[in-house]
């Protein structure tokens, strides 16, 4: 459109610092936008401007003003179409438009306001026109949303009274409900006009109707049994008279002549003179916690500290009465099968039924055999046609539970029945739980005192039968013991038979021989003599430089102390048959290396013919008081598992790995660092036999025996002597490990072990010389057994 100069008149500034509503200036003339925004700016306006129709309804979709100036007359989109689409939109169709225009026709003006606008300025304009008609419609916006808010805050008041309202009447169904639930009904006492005002549950409790007249204070004392009126109206009168809090309990007879136990409990209203123009308070029933407490008295009576019979008498009548029921029967099983039963306890009202047995095949009691309560509240006689008893006693309803054991065995059942419907509440349900648990109890007790009445005399058999038994086992275990000793002995003796006794045999037996030929010689050497007499000079020389003479009077010495060889030889091999005898039993001071030497020699056959490398480690130990032969005993029987353990080991045979089988034998002597249940000091791991029969090293000492190993141990002396026998086998695992001293245990074929190698040497050492014996083993890497004994 065409610039035109706003007549301006010297505006005062506003003196307001504070920003006032924001002013969109529409209009695409920069000269008349900047002249409307210093206006407007000195004003304190925050403005905003915008040259054309597009830009125009951006700006607003971004940020909405609270005014907007429009001209008309622009390009691409005049201001009426700026306007019908705002207008249009119902998030902008509230911001207050002005147009300013240089149109004065009535057309326009008219057609401006019919799409909408606020206001018309024709051009030229004056500032105060301006800045007053802006004000103005600013001030309607002002009031329109000071409407706006108030109508908003009448709203949410008059919504928050509804809300109040609807909750003081949920409040008041509430407290009516908890009242009637409760049975709890409030009143007032008016003094001067002796009015009482109740709520609809205290009609209820004195059985009156809620909608009949009003109760007056004399009803309330009609109502009042007659031997607590007293009571009642003098608690009354001193309440009025002394201002202070009451309570008491009395009983009321309802119109039907029921009888209902209240407490009666409240406060008195003084006035400002200090004196009661008012009662007001509450009247609680008590009935039902009267029934319960008798209920519970009973059912302390019914579930005393009695035992035997008797208990089960006084539970199955107080049962009774507690439920208001006519039967009630406890009772067990008659037979194994568990399909017969016989009572020991039946109620019947009046007085105990003698007790019965009958089968439970076709009864109500037949379910409780799969441990399931069964209940059936009425019709329990055409639900059980066959069942005899029920017709006889009139029954019609039926609660039965079994009665269970500590292991949840079914050892009987608790039933009770009536001739009325049964309906069973929580309560009776409650009830009913404590006297079946209480039950339960007292039938497992009566059935394992007769159990244990039976087995007392079976124990008695028992203990005379064991006693015999204990006797032939101490006299097997002697017999088992020295068949193992026989047994290692045989092994010995086979060796000493192959490597002693053949070659002792054989110069034995050719002594007399050879004694024979050198005395033939000696007798062809004389006939020699005697018939040439003359020898040879060589011949002479040869006699001389063997002295001949010395010859004959030498030999027979020789051979006299060659059987004396022989004959010590057969001497060692007896010593040998004796050497695990019980002739050595007695304790004495030996040298343990010459036990593991004899021990060594006496396996060297097994060792040899199986190639294992043997090394002894022995440190400087002083004699030790122990029993030799049986400590010898143990040593070859763990060489004799260690050598087995090497025969059966795969790998040896593998020539690739050129793995020797390797047996070490080491001594030291140490203080001692063990518990009982744990093993020595921590030492180094466990290594692998390597090629060229290097030794494994067993060395490990773990804080817990029970998590490397097993042992049997006794709280070892301060110093020890400790023996460790090792080899580089086939090692065990931890499951075999944690038996190895069990009795017939073995990992041998059947036939060559009887399993009691080692559980003899655990005996000997931790039984006879209070010692321990530990044992580590690593699968395919080796074993190695650690003997500690108290030096």
């Amino acid at each position: 459109m065409t610039n035109y100069l706003l007549s301006r008149s010297k505006t005062p500034v506003s003196k307001n610092s504070q920003l006032k509503e924001t002013i969109l200036i529409v209009d695409d003339s920069p000269d008349n936008l900047s002249i409307l925004r210093n206006v407007l700016t000195e004003q304190g306006y925050n403005v905003r401007v915008s040259l054309n129709g597009r830009q125009t309804l951006q700006s607003v979709n971004i940020m909405q003003p609270d005014l907007i100036l429009l001209d008309i007359l622009m390009p691409d989109m005049d201001g009426y179409q700026v306007c019908q689409q705002l207008k249009a939109n119902p998030e902008t169709q509230a911001i207050p438009i002005i147009f300013i225009s240089a149109l004065k026709e009535t057309f326009d003006k008219v057609k401006a306001f019919e799409i909408g606008a606020a206001d018309y300025i024709s051009k030229p304009i004056e500032t105060q026109e301006v800045l007053a008609r802006i004000e103005h419609q600013l001030h309607i916006l002002r009031l329109q949303r000071q409407l706006k808010q108030e109508n908003a805050r009448l709203s949410q008041e008059i919504q928050d009274r509804q809300n109040t309202e609807a909750k003081l009447r949920i409040s008041e169904a509430s407290l009516l409900q908890a009242q009637r639930i409760a049975q709890i009904g409030s009143w007032e006492f008016d003094v001067r006009t002796r009015h009482v005002t109740c709520s609809r549950e205290k009609y209820c409790i004195f059985g009156l109707d809620p909608n009949s007249s009003a109760i007056t204070y004399e009803d309330i004392i009609q109502r009042i049994h007659p031997d607590d009126q007293p009571l009642f109206e003098e608690t009354v009168q001193d309440a009025i008279a002394s201002g202070q809090p009451y309570n008491i309990e009395f009983r009321v007879i309802r119109p039907n002549g029921q009888i209902r136990y209240l407490e009666f409990r409240g406060e008195a209203l003084l006035n400002d003179q200090g004196k009661v123009i008012q009662l007001f308070g509450i009247s609680v029933d008590m009935t039902e916690r009267k029934r319960r407490q008798q209920a519970l008295r009973l059912i302390v009576e019914g579930t005393a500290a009695t035992t035997g019979d008797t208990f089960m008498s006084s539970c199955a009548r107080y049962l009774a009465q507690v439920l208001q029921v006519r039967y009630a029967l406890i009772a067990t099983f008659a037979n194994p099968a568990g399909t017969r039963v016989r009572t020991l306890s039946y109620w019947t009202g009046e007085n105990w039924h003698e007790n019965i047995e009958y089968d439970l095949k076709d009864t109500p009691c037949e379910d409780m055999l799969l441990g399931k309560a069964c209940h059936y509240p009425k019709n329990l006689q055409q639900l059980f046609p066959k069942d005899r008893i029920l017709q006889e006693i009139n029954a019609h309803s039926y609660f039965g539970s079994p009665l269970k054991d500590s292991d949840g065995n079914v050892i009987g059942f608790l039933a009770v029945l009536d001739e009325k419907p049964m309906p069973l509440t929580v309560e009776k349900r409650m009830i009913l739980q404590i006297f079946i648990a209480r039950a339960g109890v007292e039938l497992e007790r009566l059935h394992a005192e007769a159990e244990l009445q039976q087995s007392e005399a079976r124990e008695r058999q028992k203990a005379r039968e064991l006693k015999l038994t204990l006797s032939e086992l101490q006299q097997t275990q002697s017999q088992l013991i020295q068949s193992k000793k026989m047994s290692s002995l045989g092994q010995m003796v086979a060796g000493v038979a192959h490597e002693i006794n053949n070659p002792a045999t054989f110069i034995a037996g050719n002594i007399p021989i050879a004694h024979q030929y050198f005395n033939d010689l000696i007798k062809l050497i004389k006939l020699y003599q005697d018939v040439c007499p003359n020898h040879h000079s060589e011949i002479q020389a040869c006699l001389e430089g063997i002295e001949l003479e010395f010859l004959q009077a030498d030999f027979p010495q020789i051979i006299h102390s060659m059987n004396v060889g022989v004959n010590r030889i057969h001497q060692i091999v007896t010593s040998l048959r004796r050497f695990s005898g019980l002739d050595e039993a007695e304790l004495k001071a030996v040298n343990i290396h010459e036990g593991i030497d004899t021990t060594l020699v006496l396996m060297e056959h097994r060792l040899r013919a199986t190639n294992i490398k043997v090394i002894k480690e022995y440190s400087q130990i002083p004699l030790l008081t122990c029993y030799a032969s049986q400590l010898n005993q143990v040593v070859m029987m763990l060489i004799e598992n260690a050598i087995d353990a090497l025969q059966t080991d795969s790998k040896f045979h593998n020539l690739k790995l050129r793995l020797v089988p390797t047996i070490t034998v080491s001594t030291e002597l140490r203080q001692s660092k063990t518990k009982a249940g744990e093993a020595g000091e921590t030492g180094e791991a466990g290594e692998a036999g390597e090629a060229g029969g290097e030794k494994i090293k067993l060395r490990a000492y773990p804080s817990s025996i029970e998590s490397q190993g097993f042992s049997s141990a006794i709280p070892a002396a301060p110093q020890v002597v400790v023996i460790r026998i090792s080899d580089n086998g086939i090692g065990m695992s931890e499951e075999i490990q944690e038996k190895i001293f069990d009795p017939f245990f073995t990992t041998k074929p059947v036939g060559s072990g009887t399993g009691l190698g080692l559980a003899i040497s655990h005996q000997i050492i931790v039984d006879k010389h209070k010692g321990n014996i530990l044992c580590f083993s690593v699968p395919d890497q080796g074993t190695e057994f650690i003997l500690e004994i108290p030096l």
